[in-house]
């Protein structure tokens, strides 16, 4: 059997944008910033932090791809990769050339985040503790009151995962609601008394060689990045779902994380 390739680990993302880049210069000149507008993209770059327990990753097209860290236990915050204050999209603009798109790096931060236009906030990841820092260039760090506001809309989203496994348990659970986020937030909370945090039963686990998250091992797939476990069962589900719908068209999203097998 062909070998499948193990994707979305940083090293093959960055082959496959080079790959890309390969196939379409052909030839084409390719221009950069002016080094007085380096510079200025560097003393004004754009950072993104988390107080948050939870990782992030953002697919935002030809802008590329981006995740936002999570915070350790004890540490008081996570910090991204820094934004470049001028972010620059190149696009081929005859056979001969490319031209590159400038665009402000506090828009391509907002994006990210899914407080940028046409976002919702409550799908955004400001609910999970990230947020975009005030002070902008290389010594940046986020103020105390951003800390603080950041820390404050976490502790609210943490209680909104209480209450939501407290009303799952008063039902029964029937539709297997309570999950790996509730039982975080009930010991965030300290609430590790609650019946729920003690009576679930969680079954036989695996974690996932990828990003370590527990799963339980009847699943086919990573709940959090999306790694197959089973690549016959995934085929197979996939052949199921194809044969009822037609597949749409892909956008930016995020394909399934693939084990190589021989």
């Amino acid at each position: 059997m062909a070998t499948i390739p193990l994707i979305l680990t940083a090293d093959q993302a960055e082959a496959s944008a080079q790959g890309f880049m390969r196939k379409h210069v052909r030839g084409r000149k390719l221009p950069t910033l002016a080094p007085t507008m380096q510079k200025f993209s560097r003393e004004t770059s754009v950072h993104i932090y988390n107080v948050g327990p939870w990782y992030h990753w953002s697919f935002l097209g030809d802008w590329g791809r981006f995740m936002i860290p999570e915070c350790k236990e004890g540490e008081p915050y996570s910090r991204m990769e820094p934004i470049p204050g001028i972010f620059v999209v190149p696009e081929i603009k005859d056979e001969s050339s490319f031209t590159l798109t400038q665009i402000d790096g506090m828009d391509v931060a907002g994006e990210i985040l899914g407080i940028g236009k046409n976002s919702a906030y409550s799908q955004s990841q400001v609910k999970i503790g990230a947020f975009i820092g005030s002070q902008r260039g290389p010594d940046a760090v986020p103020l105390p009151e951003e800390l603080e506001r950041a820390s404050a809309i976490l502790f609210q989203t943490f209680s909104e995962l209480f209450e939501e496994a407290e009303t799952a348990s008063a039902n029964g659970d029937k539709e297997g609601v309570i999950g790996d986020r509730h039982r975080l937030a009930a010991r965030r909370l300290n609430r590790g008394d609650v019946k729920w945090m003690k009576t679930v039963s969680r079954g036989k686990m695996k974690s996932c060689p990828n990003c370590g998250t527990a799963s339980e091992d009847a699943v086919v797939s990573c709940p959090t990045c999306t790694y197959v476990f089973d690549l016959d069962a995934f085929r197979e589900m996939k052949s199921r779902l194809a044969a009822n719908v037609e597949e749409p068209r892909r956008g930016p999203g995020r394909p399934p994380l693939v084990r190589s097998q021989e």
